[in-house]
Order: structure tokens, then C-alpha cells, then sequence
């Protein structure tokens, strides 16, 4: 089974998106510690708790960057606080999801998914859209399109859940 981390992209910053879910499938930890939720959607398995890391998964840093101007400038990995607010969640850029954690070209990229996981690719999110589509026989399904991101209301009876991807940015395994 693929396992996904899903991300929220909130302008060029990257940080992680969470749906309405009412049931997990399971938990797992990350390489901080961190216990996160995930949901099985059919052959995957994608995170529903926004990633709370703060270094790759060899244990190297990823250095947070609080000033606006130094954080557009940024060519490395880094994450913040939205709003620099600590109750709110975390904000990774690109960088730090891709691994990059140096300018050095022969340094090879870290790994900013928890063991077991990884970034999804385009087909892994077509692949869970599709997975969603499908569900229109047995659920109630909404597909909403705020922006670029990808909403999905499914109700069966009592239950419902809201799952909202990003398409262009997240984390698999």
C-alpha cells in the first residue's frame, strides 16, 4: 500500500492540508515523534494531520525562517508558523518538502516525509481523485474547486468526511 502525507500549499508556502475526517485508519509517527492520523483510500494510505517536523528524516534540521523577506529569497529548506503564530500550524516551503537543504549540488537531497512515506507524485493524486470519483456510486460526493484545490464532501448516511487536496504538492509512501 502507497502511504501519503498530504500537504497544503497556501500561496508559494508550503504547509498541510487536513479534510473533516471522522475515522482514522491508523497512526504513525514521524521522524520528531509527532503521532499523526492517516486514512486508507483505496491502494493508499494519505496522512489527515498537518506534518509537524522540524527535520529531515536523517535528523538534520530544517532551520525555521520567521522574516517575510528572507523566507521569499530562501534557494534551501525551511518552515515557519502561519502568521508566526505558534498556536497555528506549520508552513514548509517547497525546498524543505523536496529535501533540498543545501546549495551544494553534489549533496544529496534529504528525505522530508517520515520513514514509510513520500512526496506523492501527479499520478498518485490522480489516482486518489479518480478514487474519489468512484465513490459517486456508493456516497454522496461534491467536488468543489476553490482556487485550484481540489474539495470533496462524501456522506453516506450518518457519516461524512471532507477530503481537500492540493494537487500540486504533498507527501506519499
Amino acid at each position: 500500500m502507497k502511504k501519503l502525507l498530504l500537504l497544503l500549499l497556501i500561496a508559494p508556502v508550503l504547509g498541510f492540508g487536513q479534510g473533516e475526517q471522522r475515522y482514522a485508519d491508523g497512526t504513525a509517527t514521524d521522524q520528531d515523534g509527532n503521532t499523526f492520523e492517516w486514512i486508507n483510500y483505496s491502494t493508499q494510505d494519505w496522512a489527515i494531520e498537518n506534518a509537524e517536523v522540524v527535520t529531515y528524516r536523517d535528523g538534520t534540521p530544517i532551520p525555521q525562517v520567521n522574516d517575510a523577506t528572507e523566507w521569499a529569497n530562501l534557494t534551501t529548506g525551511a518552515w515557519c508558523y502561519y502568521d508566526n503564530d505558534s498556536t497555528k500550524g506549520k508552513l514548509y516551503n517547497w525546498y524543505a518538502v523536496k529535501g533540498i537543504h543545501d546549495n551544494d549540488e553534489n549533496t544529496p537531497n534529504k528525505e522530508f516525509a517520515p520513514n514509510g512515506w513520500h512526496v506523492p507524485s501527479d499520478a498518485e493524486w490522480t489516482t486518489l481523485e479518480e478514487y474519489l470519483i468512484a465513490l459517486h456510486s456508493l456516497f454522496f460526493i461534491e467536488n468543489l474547486k476553490p482556487s485550484g484545490m481540489h474539495t470533496y464532501r462524501c456522506r453516506r448516511g450518518f457519516h461524512s468526511h471532507t477530503v481537500s487536496v492540493t494537487p500540486t504538492i504533498a507527501v506519499v509512501t
